[in-house]
């Protein structure tokens, strides 16, 4: 399928849209149910962008994900439940069109070469540490998207252990890399980071930085029982 060279934008605030990973969302404003509903009944392809942190109104970063969405149901108060699914890192170029929603130019983003046997340890490293903190309840999967969305406090082992499965069971390490920074980081700016980071052996290794950094604050929440999850 030949994509349109412009596509309409939903910018969320603190959440991220990563390629081959799947997000759920609750979309509420006028605009945006507008935008989803052209979206269904026209192409099916967007482009999902964090709010740009402390910016004002609806900017979004210029680094963000193009998507399509693979469920949306409409509530009885006229909200869109959805669930995106990722395609591929975009930049945003030039604003087209602000209201009723706005349309941007983009660029599709291409991860370089990389060496093969540098990344394969890398990740072997990463999945290592997902798998004896997600056993040990200290990484919670799911809890990066919880403004709209509520997150158990203690995932069942079933779940756990199909999660790691599944990391094990994918051959691409550009999918397990984006699946695990989607899944199991709760910090917006770290997901945008890495969103944005297109060598995949540096995206490892901000990887284990971040993820070393969930785990000591997961370690503090733990040392204060009455902080809300």
């Amino acid at each position: 399928m030949v994509l349109s060279d412009q596509m309409p934008v939903l910018v969320l605030p603190e959440t991220t849209l990563f390629p081959a990973s799947f997000l759920p969302a609750i979309i509420t404003a006028p605009a945006q149910i507008k935008l989803m509903h052209d979206v269904i009944n026209g192409n099916r392809f967007l482009i999902v962008a964090m709010r740009k942190l402390h910016a004002k109104g609806q900017t979004p970063e210029p680094v963000a994900c193009l998507g399509i969405p693979r469920i949306a149901v409409t509530a009885h108060d006229g909200s869109i439940r959805a669930v995106f699914q990722g395609l591929a890192r975009v930049e945003l170029e030039e604003r087209l069109i602000t209201k009723p929603y706005p349309i941007y130019t983009y660029q599709v983003l291409e991860s370089p070469p990389f060496d093969t046997e540098t990344v394969r340890e890398l990740l072997d490293e990463v999945c290592n540490l997902v798998e004896e903190n997600l056993v040990k309840g200290k990484l919670v999967p799911f809890a990066s998207q919880v403004s709209t969305y509520a997150i158990p406090k203690v995932v069942p082992a079933d779940a756990t252990q199909s999660l790691i499965t599944f990391l094990r069971s994918v051959d691409d390490p550009q999918q397990v890399t984006d699946f695990i920074s989607s899944t199991l980081l709760r910090r917006a700016k770290h997901r945008q980071t890495l969103l944005e980071t297109l060598n995949l052996e540096a995206r490892l290794k901000l990887l284990l930085k971040f993820l070393n950094t969930e785990l000591r604050n997961s370690k503090k929440r733990k040392n204060r029982p009455n902080e809300l999850f």
